[in-house]
Order: structure tokens, then sequence, then C-alpha cells
């Protein structure tokens, strides 16, 4: 039989990590929580490896963290994953001319800014690159929030009224909102 190694947690650190397992800003970071729960129950680290979903040398890793650091050994530090490729400080003037020349082709877009800035990358960390930091974003096409009901219900009212006035001959209704072709899909960006 394995020796289990618990861990002993006071009333704040066992609200703390329930806080960090239910509401935490990350996967990892609840995962993480979890794992030091279980442990403190008594758990061997096979079983709570086994619960949790990884191994036991990741579970014997973040409880030494956990113990050294408290929570805040269970966060992930600075500098991990990818660094990115573009960056808005430097290369966001290059690409805000570059997709303001070619708006509606983002590949001649890449093209134009692979070979000004020196570096390779792919449409889509473009796209990533103007969706979250750059300077475009999309277009709402409808509202934020649902609108005031008794403003609704008037607007439905008024359009009530506007749909009898043809049957009575007053007015011609033509619809123009389903009317129409476009070779460019319906997908606005603006600046």
């Amino acid at each position: 039989m394995a020796r289990v190694k618990a861990i002993e947690l006071t009333d704040d650190e066992r609200a703390a990590l329930e806080h960090g397992w239910q509401h935490g800003p990350s996967r990892t970071f609840r995962q993480r929580c979890q794992m030091i729960l279980l442990k403190s129950q008594w758990l061997t680290s096979q079983e709570v490896a086994d619960q949790v979903g990884c191994c036991k040398v990741v579970v014997n890793t973040w409880l030494k963290r956990y113990q050294a650091h408290r929570l805040d050994g269970l966060k992930t530090r600075q500098g991990r994953g990818r660094r990115p490729i573009l960056h808005p400080q430097t290369d966001l003037e290059a690409v805000r001319r570059a997709v303001q020349k070619n708006r509606q082709r983002v590949r001649l877009a890449k093209a134009e800014l692979q070979e000004e800035l020196g570096k390779e990358f792919s449409t889509l960390t473009l796209k990533r690159f103007l969706r979250n930091g750059g300077p475009f974003k999309r277009v709402r096409r409808r509202l934020k929030h649902t609108p005031q009901a008794d403003l609704y219900e008037f607007n439905r009212e008024c359009l009530a009224e506007f749909e009898q006035l043809p049957e009575q001959g007053h007015i011609e209704l033509f619809y123009g909102d389903e009317s129409g072709v476009s070779l460019l899909p319906c997908v606005p960006y603006a600046w």
C-alpha cells in the first residue's frame, strides 16, 4: 500500500480553494484547486490523478507548489506559453496600413505584411490579432441588451398600423430586408 501524503488545511484555506475550484479564472487553476482539496481528504496521489484526469507526478508537483506558495503557487506563472508573433506595440501600424489597403482580402494583407515585417504567420493568426488586439471589431447586428418592453410594444403597434394601410389602398408596402444579391459576405468589420 502506498504511503498517503496528505495536507492539513485551515478553514480559510479550504474556503479559498473551494472558491478557486468553483469560480477560478481558468480550467487548469480550477483543476489544481480540486487536486489539493482531494489530497486533503487523505486520498492517494493515484486516486486523485484518476479523478482529475492526470498522472500522480502532476498531483505531487502541484501539492509541493501549494505547500511552498499556497494559492498563488497554483496559478500559471508569467512567461508560459508561445510568444505572440504580432505585437500590438510594434506591428499595429503595419497591420493597419495593410488591412486598410486590402479591406476585404485578408490573404493579400497577410502576404503584404509577411513581406514587410519579415515574419511568417497564418491567416488565422492575423484574424486573431485583428479580433483581439487590433483596431478592427465585428459590427454588432443586434442590440446588445433586450429593448424596453413598453417601447418594443409601441413599435410593434406602429408596424401593425403600417401593415393595414396597403389593405385600405393608401400605400404600397414593400419589404426590402429580404431582397437583393451581394457577392460580399455579410460579416461586417469596422474600425
